[in-house]
């Protein structure tokens, strides 16, 4: 019989952790601190598939419990639990926590589940896999796609990573679909909405069915919904306000271009950028135009590795 995952759960509050731990402890070795040095701990000392923890705690704030863990422990997937919103807090914890799910309080006991299953069975496929990011070889050339109405965005991607990367860009949503069906686009920078167009769709159904692509995503979009969506449904790589900080964008795209270099070299990390499929339907405007994009991405990819990302929880 395999050994039950290791989960641990951190929360300033002994009422919810012991409402957690009985809810998760019939399936998994449940390890559980009170804030984030006590959890830090605890990890050095014990191999944690996934880490489930509370953002508002003295101390240490879950985004900062989740970065430490990502820059120490990177196999250890990560899910932030918090009972309200806060932007900076979604920020830090997609830039630096890297986050696998974001769950709300109170939670649904199923969902909560399934979410803890997934992120279980993903981390102990992928635990001998995860090593630190691997810089493209000079036989890499990766595309690298701006998405965006504003052309300085275009102008300071180019002077940046001009060097690393075939630099593309378009202000059509059409084009741009295409352009990501039809070629292997290593990272998106995209806004979030392209004139009246909400851009959110499409990079669900990107992270779906092309999960090695990464988006880094720059606007001035503050709605925490929709942001905390994207963090289930689109797994998006990087966060960025605008107007746009020159060294945190720099920032953001050396490390997407690496990290899309492992996942080259290891297909199998896809599996790391596993997403929610939305509860609700697609713009019935864009509905026609996403089809024909899943259509041409999966037919270039092939339903093997279009599929390859998808883990049955």
């Amino acid at each position: 019989m395999a050994p039950k995952p290791h989960v641990l759960l951190v929360d300033d509050e002994p009422r919810i952790l012991r409402s957690l731990r009985m809810l998760l402890k019939p399936h998994y070795t449940v390890h559980t601190a009170g804030g984030g040095l006590e959890a830090l701990a605890l990890l050095e000392r014990e191999n944690i598939d996934v880490l489930l923890c509370d953002q508002r705690m003295p101390v240490m704030s879950g985004a900062e419990v989740l970065r430490e863990t990502a820059q120490r422990w990177p196999r250890t997937m990560r899910i932030l639990l918090t009972g309200y919103s806060d932007l900076n807090a979604i920020i830090n914890s997609i830039n630096e926590g890297e986050i696998f799910r974001f769950v709300n309080k109170p939670w649904d006991p199923e969902e909560l589940k399934q979410t803890i299953a997934k992120a279980a069975a993903i981390a102990q496929q992928t635990a001998t896999l995860v090593r630190a990011n691997a810089s493209p070889t000079s036989e890499d050339e990766p595309s690298l796609l701006v998405l965006d109405a504003d052309p300085a965005t275009e102008q300071l991607v180019r002077e940046l990573v001009g060097d690393r990367a075939r630099i593309r860009a378009s202000q059509s949503l059409p084009e741009a679909l295409k352009l990501l069906a039809d070629e292997d686009v290593a990272v998106l920078v995209s806004e979030l909405r392209l004139g009246y167009k909400d851009l959110s769709p499409m990079l669900r159904a990107l992270k779906r069915y092309s999960p090695a692509t990464l988006s880094v995503i720059v606007t001035s979009f503050q709605d925490n919904g929709a942001l905390i969506d994207l963090i289930n449904q689109a797994r998006i790589h990087r966060l960025l306000p605008k107007p746009l900080s020159r060294t945190l964008l720099e920032r953001g795209l050396r490390g997407a271009l690496e990290h899309h270099a492992q996942l080259r070299r290891n297909p199998t990390l896809t599996a790391r950028h596993n997403v929610e499929t939305p509860d609700r339907g697609e713009p019935a405007s864009d509905a026609g135009l996403l089809g024909g994009f899943i259509q041409r991405l999966r037919r270039r990819l092939g339903s093997p590795r279009a599929e390859a990302a998808e883990i049955s929880g």
